[in-house]
């Protein structure tokens, strides 16, 4: 005789066999009806190797930036300035029906003027009234400077310097003896102390002059290797004598 075991056996839901009828309305888009697998430890571990290479790279970078190279970026930013200047916008061409030019922009040949100014048509009519009355300024400010005779080494002299209206500079300038020094100013910082650097345009134009101030006559100070032949005693290089006899005479 023969028994059936009635034991029942447990049945994994993935062993079931489901027809198209009977599919779950499962939504993919929120990851139903999926089994959920563990994260293996291998990809712990790589995730872990990337993670440590590139916080290494990291901090290698900045030991490099800051101990390794650090005087060197130190000094770069020291010297570092910032120039600020206006520029003067260029105005647009205007022309007639016929296409033809009526005011346009040009070089100023005179060297007054270091942007393009307006010229115009010369035939009678509207191109005669047209453009702008005046040229915009640069600068709304004047300085009057006073300066002292030097002492037997030229090293020391007093100077006065006050702010002024720049209506009032130019009354003074129409006033002034003839001989205009025109230069372009710039500080570039070197070390603690900062370098007056003048680059001369107009009959100067070539001379470039870096002075710088001390607090006194022996102070020590960086001198930058682009820094030329001296010249404090040499009177030749003055304002007062560059307006006379300019530089290129």
């Amino acid at each position: 005789m023969k028994f059936r075991s009635n034991k029942k056996k447990f049945v994994e839901l993935d062993e079931i066999l489901l027809d198209a009828s009977n599919l779950p309305s499962f939504n993919t888009g929120r990851m139903e009806g999926r089994r959920e697998l563990p994260i293996r430890a291998f990809n712990v571990y790589l995730v872990g190797i990337c993670f440590t290479i590139v916080a290494i790279a990291f901090f290698g970078k900045i030991f490099q930036l800051q101990v390794v190279e650090g005087s060197r970026f130190r000094t770069i930013s020291d010297n570092n300035s910032v120039n600020t200047s206006v520029i003067i916008a260029e105005r647009g061409v205007v022309y007639d029906r016929n296409g033809e030019m009526m005011v346009w922009n040009e070089i100023d040949q005179n060297g007054e003027y270091d942007f393009p100014i307006r010229a115009y048509t010369d035939r009678l009519g509207l191109g005669q009234v047209l453009g702008y009355v005046s040229y915009p300024k640069k600068d709304d400010k004047g300085f009057l400077t006073i300066k002292g005779k030097g002492n037997s080494t030229g090293t020391t002299r007093l100077e006065w310097e006050k702010e002024i209206p720049v209506q009032e500079a130019e009354k003074l300038l129409l006033i002034c003896e003839k001989g205009v020094i025109d230069k372009m100013r710039y500080d570039v910082k070197v070390g603690q102390h900062i370098f007056e650097v003048d680059v001369f345009a107009g009959e100067n134009e070539g001379l470039i002059v870096a002075e710088i101030e001390l607090q006194f006559e022996d102070e020590t100070f960086e001198k930058p290797s682009w820094l030329g032949k001296e010249v404090t005693n040499d009177d030749r290089f003055y304002n007062a004598y560059l307006s006379v006899k300019p530089f290129k005479s």
